[in-house]
């Protein structure tokens, strides 16, 4: 599909603005509406597709198979075009928010009981890649950035 015959981008308000609606009066209007899971979609012939994709897509083409795109700051409503990038699943996760249940507040840094120590692992393709255990979160913390940016590069994030 021809994104930029249905669109507009607007880059100092990251996201679209319809240029040829089924509905007329729509023309000239921000698309959009933010979903359940905080991204901003446009509903194009009763089908949902997120506008990242979309801005994306109109600027270099259709998204590559077996690829995501990837907000590179994670705010899922900053659809700027140089905060988004094609990435792999597991690229996407690396570049992911620490879960809310997360008690350590990085990304991949546990308190493991019964060895009482900080311990570190991340995940490489769904493996996952021990870093070892600390007396001190300072150490545990030094350990994971060392580990992420070998291992995840421009997509790590702790």
């Amino acid at each position: 599909m021809n994104w930029n015959e249905l669109f507009e981008y607007i880059p100092h308000s990251s996201g679209l603005q319809w240029k040829a609606s089924r509905s007329p009066w729509l023309n000239g209007t921000v698309a959009g509406s933010i979903n359940s899971r905080g991204y901003c979609v446009v509903s194009i012939g009763g089908v949902k597709k997120k506008t990242h994709v979309i801005v994306w897509e109109m600027h270099h083409g259709p998204t590559p198979q077996g690829f995501l795109i990837d907000h590179k700051d994670g705010d899922k409503l900053c659809n700027l075009i140089e905060n988004l990038r094609a990435a792999t699943r597991s690229q996407n996760c690396w570049n992911a928010a620490k879960p809310k249940t997360n008690t350590s507040g990085h990304k991949g840094i546990c308190w493991n009981k019964k060895s009482q120590l900080w311990q570190v692992q991340i995940k490489v393709n769904r493996r996952p890649i021990y870093g070892g255990c600390f007396q001190t979160i300072e150490d545990a913390i030094a350990c994971l950035d060392r580990l992420a940016a070998s291992l995840h590069g421009q997509f790590a994030r702790a």
